[in-house]
């Protein structure tokens, strides 16, 4: 071929890879003289591509490559690739939030103001006995010296509880135990689009919880996943989107499990 007289760089073939992740990349080439090929090459690079350059033998010529995602020929609502994956999350949780715990005081009716109110003073002279305060002062003026006996004794008592619950409880944070850890599958749900895509993230739900066989439907996930989604309910977290290459954008977006779920605080998906 001779590029003697262009004006420019002269196309060649194209070249075309594939990534089961990230789907198509296809390589687009030209060649001609250097100079002509170092101005096409500023322009590329000043448009966000990948480039390279490969000098012929006698330096007379040079081929230049830049790698563009497959907008060229993907369809703008179909996703270069569509993943799922169910990973292991650890989360730390107030000692106040352990399940032993929480099962004592969901004995408590909401209705009951007055084991709630009761509930509440536990808590605080618990608190006040971690920093070891003396004394407690009652509602009616009564002063009483602040003791485990005393939460014990007066208050699990009166609420009905299990004694030897909370014993442990003010036993862990009396030793400086604050936290514990708690173990959480995370469903995340990985799409890869080319820079022409139509596709956006979806903020349908988030913050709120779907029951599994909802979640089944509603995100429509494949059957043929190699795993098996926990019963339960599921938390939409918000979506990330970001750029990882020039042409490619990957959105992320992550249900979390739980077994339960305090309906006061989160809300069913609509």
């Amino acid at each position: 071929m001779n590029y003697r007289g262009q004006s420019g760089p002269v196309e060649i073939p194209s070249l075309r890879s594939w990534d089961p992740r990230t789907g198509w990349t296809i390589t687009r080439r030209w060649r001609g003289t250097p100079s002509t090929v170092a101005v096409l090459e500023a322009q590329l690079r000043t448009a966000g591509l990948r480039t390279s350059l490969e000098p012929s033998e006698d330096n007379a010529y040079a081929t230049l490559s830049a790698q563009y995602g497959a907008e060229e020929s993907q369809p703008p609502t179909e996703p270069l690739s569509d993943t799922w994956a169910l990973v292991g999350n650890d989360l730390e949780k107030n000692l106040w939030n352990h399940p032993r715990i929480l099962a004592e005081l969901l004995r408590i009716p909401d209705a009951d103001l007055d084991k709630q109110q009761e509930i509440a003073l536990v808590r605080a002279e618990v608190d006040a006995l971690i920093r070891a305060e003396q004394e407690v002062t009652h509602a009616d003026g009564s002063i009483y010296t602040l003791t485990i006996q005393h939460i014990l004794l007066v208050h699990i008592a009166n609420l009905g509880l299990d004694a030897q619950v909370f014993r442990g409880l003010i036993s862990a944070l009396v030793r400086g135990e604050e936290a514990f850890t708690v173990s959480q599958w995370v469903l995340r749900h990985t799409l890869v689009i080319a820079a022409n895509s139509s596709i956006k993230p979806s903020l349908a739900n988030v913050g709120r919880v779907y029951p599994t066989d909802q979640l089944r439907a509603v995100e429509a996930i494949p059957t043929t996943i190699k795993f098996d989604l926990p019963a339960g309910y599921w938390l939409k977290r918000t979506p990330s989107i970001d750029q990882t290459s020039a042409d490619k954008w990957t959105i992320t977006q992550e249900f979390w499990h739980a077994e339960q779920y305090d309906p006061f605080i989160y809300q069913l998906a609509t």
